[in-house]
């Protein structure tokens, strides 16, 4: 008899936890298709993974394409500074300048004309206009550091096979324009001067400058397959010049990238208050 009262008395506790049991399932339940339901949605979306991860362009309320460079400020600091590159994931994000009298004038000064430094990165004037849409090839000089990031050090990161796939064009901005460069090839080169050895006004000498750029002869190099090869009547090409990574005096590492597109930014007043770099702090 003890027996049977002992059960009926743990029989109203089996059932509260039972109806429990059946809260939770059902609980559960209902967040695994509101879970399901959100996922259906995202894939609704772009799912590939550039595509996630890319960023629109900032348009202004004119739907202009705003220029993120303070040309005002850079401009004033020194009037040589006419154009800024930017490499994503790399720590390439500097003015460019040209001196309108010495082409190594910023080989061993910084921006603001001062010795020694990081230096800067320069085209040189008896080989490239500052308009970088108008020369067949405009090379960028810029040193690299064996034990720190700066000017054109990251751009060993091209070395890597998978970064340089997944890194496939970069910005260059003027006070006017933002010009797309898609990346040819990173390779290492000869240290001979490209542009005083080899004649690109002659269209030959160029394409074969162009043939090469794609096909170069280096143990160390990455190259993009095209869509259609460069043609040295219509490509302009951007080379980013440096040293090698260890150093090797007889030898550049180089970038070169094609011109694909050149875009219009909002117009940006420029109000230069000096146009001379003190001379004193040379």
């Amino acid at each position: 008899m003890s027996t049977n009262v002992h059960h009926d008395a743990e029989a109203p506790k089996k059932r509260a936890g039972l109806i429990a049991l059946v809260v939770l399932i059902a609980i559960i339940a209902v967040a695994a298709i509101a879970f399901i339901a959100v996922g259906v949605g995202m894939s609704e979306g772009p799912t590939d993974e550039t595509a996630l991860n890319a960023v629109e362009p900032e348009y202004n309320a004119e739907g202009q394409l705003t220029n993120p460079i303070d040309w005002n400020e850079w401009m004033n600091r020194n009037p040589d500074v006419y154009a800024w590159v930017r490499i994503d994931d790399t720590d390439v994000d500097e003015p460019i300048l040209q001196h309108p009298m010495e082409d190594n004038y910023y080989l061993n000064r910084d921006v603001d004309g001062k010795r020694g430094g990081y230096g800067a990165l320069y085209t040189q004037g008896s080989h490239n206009s500052k308009d970088l849409a108008e020369d067949a090839v405009t090379i960028v000089y810029g040193h690299t550091f064996q034990n720190n990031a700066e000017m054109f050090s990251t751009l060993h990161n091209l070395e890597d096979a998978e970064f340089f796939q997944s890194h496939p064009d970069f910005y260059v901005y003027t006070p006017t324009e933002r010009l797309t460069y898609e990346i040819v090839s990173a390779f290492e080169y000869n240290n001979d001067h490209i542009l005083e050895t080899q004649d690109m006004s002659d269209p030959t000498v160029r394409q074969a400058f162009y043939d090469m750029v794609q096909a170069p002869d280096s143990v160390n190099k990455n190259v993009r397959t095209l869509e259609e090869p460069l043609d040295a009547q219509t490509d302009k090409l951007l080379v980013l010049s440096t040293c090698t990574k260890p150093s090797n005096p007889n030898a550049r590492y180089l970038i070169v990238a094609r011109l694909v597109a050149v875009e219009e930014t909002e117009p940006v007043e420029i109000s230069l208050e000096s146009n001379v770099v003190d001379e004193g702090t040379l």
